[in-house]
């Protein structure tokens, strides 16, 4: 019996191992194909379009009948073109020659291999010159063409070189006729083609370090996957033998069990350690992974290659949420999560977590809608960091059990004393809702509504369990309001500290704002509503239409009569009937609204939209949910004064609102991992920092003595000098650095605590772990830079 018991613990042990390296294998397969194929197709596309920008130059010169340059060493008389006006000599003495669309080709190619490294060769069967005889893999393209093919793309491997090749069919045009008609050419015929040839190493090395990574990162999981079976399979033994020895004797089971806490707080220790380890080396490729994809979303990609990137930054996200999850419970059953005690401006936290939950709501189409009530006060004292982790794990919820419809975000102010405030935080939404039955267990670990809705939407079911955790530890409470069918709210409440009382936003409101009379509309009542305590506040009076027929017998009338027109008017794209666009386009085919300011407001947007409603005729187009400092700004920027007319200016966008801003700022970056140098240096060069990079502490501290940076990005873990003791350094005023009161900002993989605790100790300002994104960088950055306050960069004063 035994025997039989041991053989089925073998098999549930090795069933779900052999599942497990059958799963990584074929996710490690996929990928690794889909990295070269991504590549060979960008390669491909590259010398698509250099080749077509050779074809248009060549039509350009056929069109002309060819062009006369002046004779140079490099450019002398074609021996080939055999014409009487080929060469001539100008009034001033110059010499001239004519050159034609194939002798354009071979100066345009001989140019760009001794600028770009790209060869190109014109080429053809039966050649007039012999410069242009096709090589082996032409001569086979030829014939490929001949047999109708539209295009030859191939990676060659030789001893020399490896090189990416590409070759089209050169037909005839109508241009070309002008001089080769008496040839027999007819338009449409093949006249042999033009290849082009690019060398493969970058691409190769790229292919090959995207390779080694995805088997690093996928060898990590498969070794998570090992030891977590075996930690459980372990726990499980351990505990059969623990119960064994309790039943044969009361005090040698009190005995063992003052061994087994001596043991488990080992174990604890052990643990702990490894899952900080395991944090640390996992973050690491992670912040890779994730850099690197947030920047290459954000270039030209077609279709399928968005598609591919976008898959992996979802898989990405997906698997540091289930980490830092696992983590945060940990934490939570050992009793260790503690909370940070920083001030902070809730709007600012509010925005950031907007700006990451909007995106991800109206990629499924859905309204995203956020608001702070006016009494809730903005300088608070507390932990943002995990505020925006509960509001994180509730939008995310609710935008994933929404299939249409909207998700709402409101701040509301429960009550006060003289040193703290409770807030209230409702997440309401319009999806698929909550039976009532299995309601009690929503907030037990690891556990959803119910077993199908965990196998199509997936989740570790810790994320409400966490929450309830952070809410009581944060003094609050958490619960939730829901009917099968009708959507969900949830809320929770939470006690902050009190920012001194000289730090309180006043709004400084420039002449041109106040007393706009301004007109809203909006199918959306929350959206309206919003938009209207915004505007009560900087003293704006305000109406509202819900459609665009409406809106348009509220601004005519209001014109007509005079007394009191609409100075503008904020307008939603996607509304019923009228759409934004149609009613801006009948606002501005009407006289009497000529003075009328439009914006537009969209919650989802496309590339050249900006200028097609610039040409409808509105001032600016914004993204919902719009930032308050934003709408600020924009209506300020769009705002004559009272009496003018408005001026004629370019359409105002959310990224005209804040170009420009990072221009002048030095940032020295100490990083000695080559993926983290590439993520961090394409982030902070693409926002328009000027950035030097050091590989180590050491260099960090030589760099500083030379030059005055505006800010440092740490990187804590170094060879030689790590971040702490370079840090020290630069704080020491007997050191040579320039500015010990420079800004030093720790990247570091580590989240624990102690870890945050010892940079600070350190002398370092703030802490930024990895795995991060390109806005959380910016972010950091944006609150330590000199100049750079937030309030004041938004139109307001803080006294």
């Amino acid at each position: 019996m035994n025997e039989k018991k041991n053989v089925y613990k073998k098999f549930y042990l090795f069933l779900p191992l052999i599942m497990w390296v059958v799963i990584i294998t074929g996710s490690l397969i996929w990928n690794t194909d889909s990295v070269e194929k991504n590549i060979n197709l960008t390669v491909k596309n590259i010398e698509r379009s250099f080749l077509k920008e050779i074809q248009i130059t060549r039509l350009w010169n056929a069109g002309h009948g060819g062009v006369y340059v002046k004779i140079t060493a490099t450019t002398k008389p074609n021996p080939y073109l055999d014409m009487p006006n080929r060469d001539l000599t100008a009034c001033d003495g110059t010499k001239l020659t004519m050159i034609n669309p194939a002798f354009m080709t071979r100066q345009i190619s001989d140019l760009n291999k001794k600028i770009n490294n790209i060869q190109y060769h014109i080429t053809s069967l039966k050649p007039i010159r012999p410069g242009n005889r096709a090589d082996v893999w032409e001569t086979k393209a030829l014939h490929q063409f001949e047999n109708g093919k539209k295009e030859v793309f191939v990676l060659i491997r030789n001893t020399k070189s490896d090189e990416y090749r590409y070759m089209a069919p050169l037909y005839v045009k109508k241009a070309c006729l002008k001089c080769h008609a008496k040839q027999g050419y007819q338009t449409g015929d093949i006249r042999g083609g033009i290849s082009v040839s690019l060398p493969a190493g970058i691409f190769l090395d790229k292919i090959k370090n995207l390779k080694d990574n995805m088997i690093i990162i996928h060898g990590l999981l498969l070794l998570m996957g090992f030891a977590l079976l075996f930690y459980v399979k372990n726990y499980h033994d351990k505990l059969l033998t623990e119960e064994t020895e309790k039943n044969n004797e009361l005090g040698k089971a009190i005995e063992k069990a003052n061994q087994l806490a001596e043991k488990a707080e080992t174990a604890s220790k052990a643990k702990s350690a490894f899952l900080a380890n395991m944090s640390h080396e996992i973050r690491t490729p992670m912040n890779g992974i994730i850099g690197m994809t947030e920047l290459l979303i954000a270039t030209e990609l077609d279709e399928e290659q968005y598609e591919f990137t976008r898959i992996i930054g979802n898989s990405a996200d997906a698997l540091l949420s289930l980490i830092n999850d696992i983590l945060d419970y940990s934490k939570i059953e050992a009793g260790k999560i503690e909370l940070e005690t920083i001030d902070f401006n809730l709007r600012v936290t509010m925005d950031n977590f907007n700006d990451l939950m909007a995106v991800k709501a109206h990629e499924k189409g859905l309204e995203y809608i956020s608001m702070i009530h006016h009494d809730v006060p903005l300088f608070l004292c507390g932990d943002p960091g995990r505020l925006r982790q509960i509001l994180i794990n509730l939008a995310g919820n609710a935008i994933k059990f929404t299939e249409k419809g909207e998700i709402s975000v409101m701040v509301l102010f429960e009550n006060e004393d003289r040193n703290q405030v409770k807030l209230k935080f409702s997440i309401t939404d319009t999806g698929i809702g909550i039976p009532e039955k299995v309601q009690d267990k929503l907030f037990h670990s690891f556990s959803q509504a119910d077993s199908s809705t965990t196998r199509k939407y997936g989740g570790t079911g810790l994320g409400l369990t966490i929450s309830k955790q952070l809410c009581k530890i944060m003094g609050g409470e958490i619960g939730f309001k829901s009917e099968k069918g009708k959507g969900s709210e949830f809320w929770f409440t939470a006690v902050f500290g009190k920012q001194d009382e000289g730090k309180k936003e006043v709004l400084s409101l420039p002449e041109n704002l106040q007393g706009k009379h301004i007109l809203i509309v909006d199918d959306n009542k929350t959206n309206r509503n919003i938009l209207k305590e915004q505007l009560k506040q900087w003293e704006c009076t305000y109406d509202e239409a819900e459609n665009g027929e409406k809106a348009l017998n509220k601004l005519v009338n209001a014109a007509m009569d005079k007394q009191r027109p609409f100075d503008m008017a904020i307008i939603d794209m996607h509304m019923p009937g009228m759409n934004g666009a149609e009613l801006g386009r009948k606002i501005r085919s009407n006289p009497v609204l000529d003075n009328t300011v439009l914006i537009l407001m969209t919650s989802m947007g496309a590339r050249g939209d900006a200028n097609r409603f610039e040409r409808i005729g509105f001032s600016a187009y914004l993204h919902k949910p719009v930032k308050l400092s934003l709408l600020y700004n924009c209506l300020l920027m769009s705002s004559c004064k009272k009496g003018q007319a408005p001026e004629k200016k370019n359409i105002i966008t959310q990224y005209t609102l804040s170009e420009n801003k990072y221009l002048n700022f030095k940032i020295l970056l100490a990083e000695d991992n080559a993926v983290n140098q590439k993520v961090a240096l394409m982030i902070l060069k693409k926002a328009g920092f000027n950035v030097r990079l050091v590989e180590n502490g050491c260099l960090a501290v030589k760099a500083l003595e030379t030059t005055a940076y505006d800010l440092v990005l740490m990187d804590c873990q170094m060879p030689e000098m790590d971040g702490y003791e370079a840090t020290q350094k630069i704080r020491d005023k007997g050191s040579k650095v320039l500015d010990h009161h420079v800004p030093v900002i720790a990247l570091t993989a580590n989240n624990t605590k102690e870890d945050i605790e010892n940079c600070i100790k350190a002398g370092m300002n703030d802490v930024l772990i990895k795995p991060f994104k390109p806005q959380q960088l910016l972010e950091m950055l944006h609150k330590w830079l000199p100049g750079n306050n937030f309030f004041l960069k938004n139109g307001f004063k803080q006294t």
